[in-house]
């Protein structure tokens, strides 16, 4: 195994994902030697863009034994691969780095066959990448291991549009600690993450800086949507958790996402600034927090899983989302704060259980009892409007 490559000191060493192609970037059609054939995934273009943005060379590694079946050519692999590269980055462009296509059936010897590394290792030492920042992304067991054995970042991605691993892939990473994401632009965000944070702790603010306002809106959606702050003081706490994020950065030590650590830090600063004004009054949640036709905020009324009115009119009423959204909110409001915070972390901020629970600082446990009896508790309050929600 060839060393780590070793900055000249004038060229840093560059962050890389090498990236598997069929069900990860494309739909698996099989043994596909057509270009018409290719068809990405919709979150594709859009992952590998901002991989791009994000200063990552990027490298494709297949393996295409339907070469060594004699279904295609080499030359028909090659145009498939080109034909993905214009459709993720435009016409005319080359968007890779570097493509390994390995032509061997499974029985055959193969240099490059995954889950061989040496490709990945190839590329490390002749293109001063840096081990530490590189990911090998893929659905399957193979793709793992060659990560593994590369000594890179292993990621592992849904199977192509399915919306899950593919089990034997699922329980690999299990066992071995490997992160799993629903898809390729999920495994993308959390690798520019980690490089920009590994940036970030080395002193580049600007890389800090890309990084928090990455989760600005999140975190100030969180702030104000939980009763904690009002939406005005929502972005005063967040470039508090800023400040304190910058000062603190070399003490994050990963065990969450830097999003989660970075929402604890505005939660705590929140809390601190009630505790310092006793007289501040009880925040109501921001009126346009869900509010009909916004294109960012999520609807109370359908989030907290309530149907939309039937179509059977009625009698007496005519509520249209806005409305029912406005009974959510202040049904909401009649409940205790900390029942009320992770009602709306897990509903409406699509936050796990764990994510809640490390931005609170209680048990799992205490986190989905606070969840189902905030739902019961919501519901009696509720009770009086049921039939505006749908139920007879």
């Amino acid at each position: 195994m060839p060393e780590p490559p070793k900055s000249d000191g004038a060229k840093p060493l560059r962050p890389a994902l090498f990236l598997d192609r069929d069900d990860t970037l494309v739909s698996d059609e099989g043994y596909v030697g057509d270009p018409s054939r290719i068809r990405p995934l919709s979150c594709a273009a859009g992952a590998v863009r901002a991989a791009r943005a994000g200063g990552f060379a990027l490298y494709l590694v297949t393996n295409q034994s339907g070469i060594g079946r004699g279904f295609y050519t080499m030359d028909d692999a090659v145009a498939c691969n080109r034909r993905l590269e214009e459709l993720l980055f435009g016409p005319g462009r080359r968007g890779f780095d570097g493509v390994c296509i390995a032509p061997e059936r499974p029985d055959e010897p193969s240099r490059y066959r995954k889950p061989s590394p040496a490709y990945l290792l190839e590329r490390i030492a002749e293109d001063s990448l840096d081990p530490a920042l590189c990911f090998m992304i893929g659905d399957k067991v193979s793709d793992l291991l060659c990560g593994i054995d590369a000594g890179v970042h292993p990621m592992l991605v849904a199977r192509g549009a399915s919306g899950s691993p593919r089990p034997d892939a699922a329980a690999f990473a299990a066992e071995r600690g490997v992160p799993v994401f629903r898809d390729v632009a999920a495994a993308v965000e959390s690798a520019v993450s980690t490089a920009l944070l590994s940036r970030a702790r080395a002193g580049d603010e600007g890389a800090l800086a890309q990084l928090c306002e990455s989760c600005r809106k999140s975190v100030c959606a969180y702030l104000s949507g939980s009763g904690l702050v009002s939406q005005d003081e929502a972005e005063d706490v967040f470039m508090d958790a800023f400040l304190r994020a910058r000062r603190a950065i070399l003490s994050y030590q990963g065990g969450a996402s830097f999003a989660t650590w970075l929402t604890a830090i505005a939660r705590n600063l929140a809390l601190d600034r009630r505790r310092t004004d006793a007289n501040r009054p009880v925040l109501a949640l921001d009126a346009d927090t869900g509010s009909a036709g916004s294109a960012s905020e999520p609807s109370l009324a359908r989030d907290f899983a309530f149907p939309a009115p039937s179509e059977a009119p009625v009698p007496g009423e005519d509520m249209d989302e806005e409305a029912r959204n406005a009974i959510v909110r202040n049904a909401l409001l009649e409940l205790p704060g900390k029942t009320r915070e992770a009602l709306v972390m897990y509903h409406l901020r699509d936050k796990s259980y764990a994510e809640i629970s490390k931005v609170l600082g209680i048990p799992i446990g205490t986190v989905m009892s606070r969840i189902h009896n905030g739902r019961k508790a919501l519901a009696r309050r509720l009770g009086p409007h049921l039939r505006d929600f749908g139920f007879g």
